[in-house]
């Protein structure tokens, strides 16, 4: 039996995509994103965030993630990394305005009163707010390894590295940064890595 990844089955529920913040409204502790695979929007809730490390994104934010359905439609179930930084409106806000549907309204939609974003009253704790946005993912460090597998249509998959540590993260995007269409199992490859929220993930990729 193989190790098993904090990326397996107990971990990574939802599918797994890249998705635009479309906005966020730091108050209420929800807002929306836009999947790329689908072009669905997705419910995304502060918890999910706060899950992730984070307090906020700003609108135009790109995010590896993975997704269910929910009671009232698509929502996004977890945060894996951060992909871009979108830049906070000129306001200071998060996409603070109330979307037809989504606001405070006593029923049938995500606001603050039934359905998801409860009546939070504020948001992220002592957090104090988003904190200016994080910088570009750190390598720290190379690692050789065989592709465990490698899932194209669900865009990720793993590799267990020679050194026997934990099963390194690898997002299509990674992939096709490195200028490749895919991933075999079974296949040799070299990683430039980075750390995730979850664990080691792959930054760069290049056949062995």
């Amino acid at each position: 039996m193989g190790r098993r990844s904090r990326y397996d089955d107990d971990e990574v529920t939802g599918t797994p995509t890249q998705a635009t913040v479309k906005w966020f409204n730091a108050s209420k502790g929800f807002g929306f994103v836009k999947t790329e695979q689908s072009g669905e929007d997705a419910f995304l809730h502060v918890s999910v965030l706060e899950r992730a490390g984070l307090s906020a994104l700003p609108e135009n934010s790109v995010i590896s993630c993975t997704v269910r359905p929910g009671n009232k439609g698509m929502q996004v179930d977890s945060v894996i990394s951060v992909i871009e930084m979108g830049q906070p409106s000129a306001g200071g806000g998060f996409g603070d305005r109330d979307r037809g549907g989504f606001g405070d309204r006593d029923r049938g939609g995500f606001g603050d009163r039934g359905g998801f974003g409860g009546d939070r009253g504020g948001f992220g704790g002592g957090r104090g707010g988003f904190g200016g946005g994080r910088p570009k993912p750190e390598i720290i460090g190379d690692a050789e390894g065989t592709v465990k597998f490698f899932n194209t249509e669900k865009g990720f998959g793993f590799v267990t590295p020679d050194d026997g540590s934990r099963d390194i993260f690898v997002h299509i995007r990674a992939v096709e940064r490195s200028g490749l269409a895919g991933l075999n199992e079974g296949q040799r490859v070299k990683l430039s890595i980075s750390q995730g929220q979850k664990g080691p993930q792959a930054e760069r990729i290049e056949l062995a």
